[in-house]
Order: structure tokens, then C-alpha cells, then sequence
């Protein structure tokens, strides 16, 4: 199922509040860049981002493939994801992403979501993927699979980005 992005936050479901699973205690580690600047994604500044390398001279932009890898400050069932929410530099957002999961290690990843398609723009994009991960397993890790880019040059760049899980309200 492929899903495209909207620009105002979905609503948490009924009696449940929702928590940016990627704030505090967070690891992030990269394919592309320093994990330092990966890191530097998940403060609410406007002024500070992360940017993929470049592509080898003359390669298609289509064939850039980075990870960005989440180890979470407590782990989560996949049932509750609820959204998550990024903002990528206009002209250099990838094609397509995959969210992975990783119950222990993260070195073994298996598919949440698919074939994610964020559009061109520097605004700041929802995805509502309540309906889409279902499964009851536990993550410790998630990871976004990029997939292609917009720009020349197969760069990336996020300045923010933010997963939400559904937390029942007591």
C-alpha cells in the first residue's frame, strides 16, 4: 500500500494521547553523513539538519539508498505506531522511504511500512500510518529506508523528524 503525505497532524485515536517516540534518550546512527548530524534531526531547531552524502560523479540519482537507524529509549509494539511527521530540504527529498524494525539487535530489520512518497517541499509532511502497522511485535529499533533523491546529485537532507505512538490516556 503506498501512502502520500498530508500537511496538518492526524488526530490521536480516541481516550489514547501520542508521544514523539524519537525525543530523549535516542540513538541515531547513519549510512551517509555523520551520526552527529543525524542526531541533530531530532531537535525542534530549524537551523540544524542532516545531508547524505553525495553520489560518485555521472550516477543516477534514482540509485541513492540511505539508512537512518533510531534506537529507542524504550521499546514499542508496532501497534501502536501511530504517524510520523518530517520535514526534508526542498530538492533534496528522497523518492520513496521503508520504516524496518528491529526487535533486539538492529542488525536484523523486518518490513512496517512501504513504499512511503513524500512530496518535494520543505514543509513539514504527516504520514498517518495507524492503519498500515498492525503487527503486535515489539521494536527497540526503527529505521528509514531513503530511497532515491530529487536532487542532482542523490543528496538527502532532514532537518526534523519526528515518530509518534499512541499512548493510552489514564
Amino acid at each position: 500500500m503506498t501512502l502520500a503525505p498530508t500537511l496538518s497532524a492526524p488526530a490521536a485515536p480516541q481516550g489514547a494521547s501520542l508521544i514523539n517516540l524519537l525525543s530523549g534518550e535516542v540513538k541515531v546512527k547513519v549510512s551517509s553523513g555523520t551520526s552527529k548530524d543525524g542526531k541533530s534531526i531530532l531537535s525542534d531547531s530549524p537551523e540544524t539538519c542532516w545531508t547524505s552524502d553525495n553520489l560518485p560523479p555521472n550516477s543516477d540519482p534514482s540509485s541513492a539508498h540511505y539508512l537512518l537507524s533510531f534506537k529507542l529509549a524504550q521499546p514499542i509494539s508496532i501497534a501502536d505506531l501511530h504517524s510520523l511527521s518530517l520535514t526534508f530540504a526542498g530538492g533534496f527529498s528522497p523518492m520513496s522511504f521503508n520504516i524496518l524494525a528491529s526487535e533486539q539487535d538492529g542488525k536484523t530489520w523486518s518490513p512496517v511500512v512501504a513504499d512511503l512518497f513524500p512530496k518535494d517541499t520543505n514543509a513539514k509532511q504527516y504520514f498517518d500510518i495507524s492503519a498500515i502497522a498492525r503487527e503486535a511485535k515489539q521494536a527497540s529499533w526503527l529505521r528509514f529506508e531513503l530511497n532515491g533523491s530529487t536532487d542532482d546529485y542523490g543528496r538527502v537532507t532532514i532537518y526534523q523528524a519526528e515518530i509518534f505512538g499512541a499512548s493510552s490516556s489514564a
